[in-house]
């Protein structure tokens, strides 16, 4: 829902091709690292990529790497993975079920492009993560803290988005407590009031 809010909140043309409660698949464009920063929800962000190009992937990947393959299909995809790390003599190590999930956003594996998605038999190469260890920095830094009333950045950022207000809108938040929901929108170029 966050996200369908996002893209109406933004103009962004989408068109949804799959769903459940783990995963939104849609068709659209955006900038990838731009949209993450601004949703509250949304672990990460992967761009399709042909199955059949799986070699070529592979190939712009460093002779070392740890990789990280979710296949919500329970397919044989990570079977071809192994075969083609082999066949190109990687030293690659799936590490899909060796982490915890909030150790699953690994900006390494983002950078070496070999966090990877499967799902309804098709491929995604990760391309954006969320920051928590910013998010947390910028609540933690706030110089008014009330950890048992205030809302975490991440619910902020979902209101926000749910609202659907836009850019350059007005935004009233009558119970604004310390200020988390007036703080995220302002970040994201919207006007305010509190009360």
């Amino acid at each position: 829902l966050e996200l369908v809010s996002y893209f109406k909140r933004k103009d962004i043309f989408f068109k949804v091709i799959g769903k459940n409660e783990d995963y939104l698949i849609v068709e659209t464009y955006l900038d990838a690292g731009r949209v993450i920063n601004e949703l509250g929800g949304t672990v990460k962000i992967g761009q399709f990529v042909e199955e059949r190009h799986t070699a070529k992937i592979i190939d712009k990947m460093p002779n070392k790497v740890y990789y990280a393959l979710q296949d919500f299909d329970n397919s044989n995809i990570i079977d071809k993975f192994k075969h083609e790390f082999k066949t190109q003599k990687i030293k690659a190590q799936d590490i899909t079920h060796k982490i915890s999930p909030s150790e699953i956003i690994n900006k390494k594996m983002i950078e070496t492009k070999s966090d990877f998605v499967y799902v309804k038999g098709m491929l995604f190469q990760t391309i954006a993560v969320s920051n928590p260890g910013e998010l947390e920095r910028r609540d933690t830094m706030r110089p008014v803290q009330d950890v048992t009333g205030a809302i975490s950045i991440r619910l902020a950022k979902i209101l926000i988005n749910l609202s659907q207000v836009k850019d350059n809108g007005e935004l009233l938040d009558p119970f604004c407590g310390i200020g988390t929901i007036l703080q995220e929108a302002l970040l994201m170029g919207i006007n305010t009031t509190g009360i």
